[in-house]
């Protein structure tokens, strides 16, 4: 082999390996919500749900009523990939969706539900017809115990809020279940457990004034980037919440980044 046609297949490997480990660097799937149940991972605590919930808003988007349900097909087509596709998956997967559609003088609503998967969702979609015409997105996801796949449809959904022009906001939840209620002494230790895990550190504390078996930490660690800043200045992003029930005699624990949206 001449000297020219060594140099050109030096040219091809170097082509052809750039092309593999930028198509594998694109293919990659982000691993967020395991890496924060091994984070979060302490004896007492045994994790029975797992949740996502993405919002976001984009401002002065006009849409009708055909253009929502296509956007409501994109987000049943994404999640209905396994996780063995690459993101380039062209292929159809049958991902069974109860849909409606909601139309008055102010608004246009779609919505997808599924509740036969692993991990179940529901994705509601709302133009609000006004002086300015806002689209509102938002779209829940949980799982028991596959986290590969949800942390799959996580990354999948996001990708389309962004493509919609619709910056996702996040709250992630773990949700897990004690027996008896749990002293003061022993929440402290579960919660330094848990800071310590995640490198934060704890801010606040909250103790329900009309529940005495109702009470919050709140803290912060860089292992999270979101956060929300308070008046104050400090930055909070996780949340440990203990709610005591009396009738069962379990305590609910709720660790979330940054909030837990629902009431408690």
């Amino acid at each position: 082999m001449n000297r020219r046609n060594m140099l050109l297949v030096a040219v091809i490997m170097i082509l052809c390996t750039t092309y593999i480990f930028g198509f594998e660097y694109y293919d990659r799937m982000p691993d967020r919500l395991q890496q924060l149940s091994k984070q979060i991972n302490v004896p007492e605590i045994k994790v029975t749900e797992v949740g996502v919930e993405l919002s976001g808003i984009h401002y002065g988007e006009k849409l009708d009523l055909q253009t929502l349900v296509v956007k409501e097909n994109e987000v049943i087509e994404a999640l209905a990939h396994e996780v063995s596709c690459s993101k380039l998956c062209q292929a159809f997967h049958y991902n069974p969706s109860e849909t409606s559609i909601e139309e008055t003088t102010n608004q246009i609503k779609v919505s997808a539900v599924n509740k036969e998967d692993e991990t179940p969702y529901k994705l509601t979609i709302k133009n609000q017809k006004d002086k300015n015409d806002n689209t509102y997105y938002d779209l829940r996801l949980t799982s028991m115990d596959n986290l590969e796949q949800l942390d799959m449809r996580r990354g999948r959904a996001k990708d389309l809020f962004r493509k919609w022009g619709a910056k996702p906001k996040e709250s992630i939840y773990f949700k897990a279940e004690l027996i008896e209620e749990v002293s003061n002494e022993k929440r402290l230790t579960l919660v330094e457990t848990i800071f310590n895990n995640l490198k934060g550190k704890m801010i606040n504390v909250y103790q329900d004034d009309r529940d005495s078996h109702t009470v919050a930490y709140y803290g912060y660690t860089k292992e999270v980037p979101e956060y929300i800043e308070g008046a104050d200045g400090n930055k909070t992003n996780i949340q440990i919440s203990f709610i005591y029930n009396e009738i069962t005699d379990k305590t609910e624990c709720i660790i979330a980044f940054p909030f837990y949206n629902a009431p408690f």
